[in-house]
C-alpha cells in the first residue's frame, strides 16, 4: 500500500523516509513503529505533495498549521467523502489560511485567536471558515499531534435566514404572463405547481 515508504530500525529506534526516484525525504516521525497512524499520515502527506506539487516547492515545517493541513488533505477519509464543490470551497479557505498563518505552530494557535478571527469575519463567511478549519484540528488531535482541538466548544453567531417569500396569486399571474407555454421555464413551473 505504501510503496515509497522506507522504514529502518537503527540502534533500537525507527526512522521513516519517503523514497522515490533516488531521493529520500525524511518524514520527521522517527521513533514510531511503521504501523503507527502518524507515520502513515506523514507518508500520505509527502506522497500527495510529490504527486501534486513541484518537487522544488518548500515543505511545511513539522507541527505547523500548513503541515496539519497537508496531513488532513492527504490522510482524512472524511475529506474524500465531501462533494467536489464542498472540497473546492473549503480548499480555497484552507489555502488562504495557510498563506497567512501556515508557519504558525499548532501549539501556538489558541481558541481565543480563532474566535477573534471568526468574529471579525462575521456572517456566513465565518460559518464557512469554521466548517473548513475545525476538521483540520480534529484530525491533528486524533493523530495525537495536539492534545485538544482548539475549536471544540466554540460558539458562533450564526446568521439567521429570513427564508423565502411565498408566491401569491399576483406573483403566479406575473410569471404566467412572462413565460409562454412551451418554454422550459413554464414547463418547470407547471410541473412544480
Amino acid at each position: 500500500m505504501a510503496g515509497y515508504l522506507r522504514s529502518r530500525k537503527r540502534r533500537g529506534r525507527w526512522f521513516h523516509y519517503y523514497r522515490r526516484n533516488g531521493k529520500e525525504i525524511s518524514l520527521n516521525v522517527h521513533g514510531l513503529p511503521p504501523n503507527d497512524p502518524r507515520v502513515m499520515a506523514a507518508y500520505w502527506a509527502e506522497h500527495v505533495r510529490w504527486e501534486h506539487s513541484p518537487q522544488e516547492a518548500q515543505r511545511p515545517q513539522k507541527n505547523s498549521f500548513a503541515w496539519a493541513v497537508d496531513l488532513y488533505l492527504s490522510g482524512n477519509k472524511e475529506w474524500a467523502r465531501y462533494a467536489r464543490n464542498t472540497q473546492k470551497a473549503r480548499l480555497a479557505i484552507l489555502r488562504r489560511y495557510v498563506s497567512a498563518q501556515g508557519d504558525r505552530l499548532l501549539s501556538d494557535i489558541t481558541q481565543k485567536a480563532i474566535e477573534i478571527a471568526l468574529y471579525q469575519k462575521g456572517g456566513q463567511a465565518a460559518v464557512s471558515e469554521y466548517k473548513a478549519l475545525k476538521p483540520v484540528f480534529e484530525h491533528a488531535r486524533r493523530l495525537h499531534i495536539i492534545e485538544r482541538n482548539p475549536m471544540t466548544g466554540m460558539e458562533l453567531d450564526r446568521p439567521k435566514s429570513k427564508g423565502f417569500p411565498t408566491a401569491d396569486a399576483a406573483d403566479i399571474g406575473a410569471f404566467i404572463a412572462r413565460w409562454d407555454i412551451g418554454t422550459v421555464g413554464r414547463l418547470i413551473f407547471d410541473l412544480a405547481l
